[in-house]
């Protein structure tokens, strides 16, 4: 929900900051009060913390056109990339580990492409994930699995871990029934993930 309402001089409390409001406020639909500038403290958080994304009150999303005309040029970059970022499932990230830069959606062999990172020029493979080299006319591009990768797999059999089918993260099986719920694909899709292995203890995590 977004319904507000932008008046001034007023003596509500923000429900942030908990002071009294004596220059530009919102009201959100749920009917609490805001600073312009606590809110746009409360959307810069959700950038930096999926489980955040959109930012929220009383459990109700807050609509980007509440808080849009008052975020800085670089703020409003940054949500928009978010955006983009957390309604993707299957996510590709530079391969330059350094850079990790959001590229787009992960696409399967044969339909893979090159992403080019505009940050650090790496280009990043979107079925495998790797680097591949730019170098003109070396050795095409063949999807595998590098060292690193093989080490979690590896481990994720012996620990009984298993993918999501839908963001394809690795999960681990702490406790309750055997069908959880990727932050990842939550947060995109809700789709609910089956896990059939694994053994309980006290919590479910998503091992990246």
């Amino acid at each position: 929900m977004g319904l507000y309402i932008l008046t001034s001089k007023t003596k509500h409390d923000c429900i942030v900051c908990q002071t009294i409001i004596h220059d530009r406020e919102i009201r959100l639909h749920c009917g609490h009060y805001y600073h312009v500038e606590c809110l746009l403290h409360l959307v810069e958080a959700s950038t930096h913390d999926q489980s955040l994304f959109p930012p929220s009150c009383c459990q109700q999303p807050i609509r980007e056109r509440v808080f849009k005309r008052y975020m800085p040029p670089a703020l409003a970059s940054t949500y928009r990339e978010k955006v983009a970022e957390f309604s993707t499932v299957r996510r590709v990230y530079c391969s330059n580990l350094a850079c990790s830069r959001f590229l787009g959606p992960r696409t399967d062999a044969p339909d893979a492409i090159n992403y080019y990172c505009a940050v650090c020029s790496a280009r990043t493979c979107s079925s495998c994930r790797l680097t591949v080299s730019p170098a003109p006319g070396g050795p095409q591009h063949v999807c595998k699995a590098d060292r690193s990768q093989r080490e979690v797999l590896d481990l994720a059999r012996r620990r009984g871990w298993t993918r999501c089918p839908a963001c394809d993260q690795m999960i681990e099986l702490h406790s309750g029934c055997y069908h959880m719920t990727s932050a990842t694909s939550a947060g995109a899709r809700g789709r609910r993930v089956l896990a059939r292995s694994g053994n309980k203890s006290s919590s479910a995590n998503s091992v990246h």
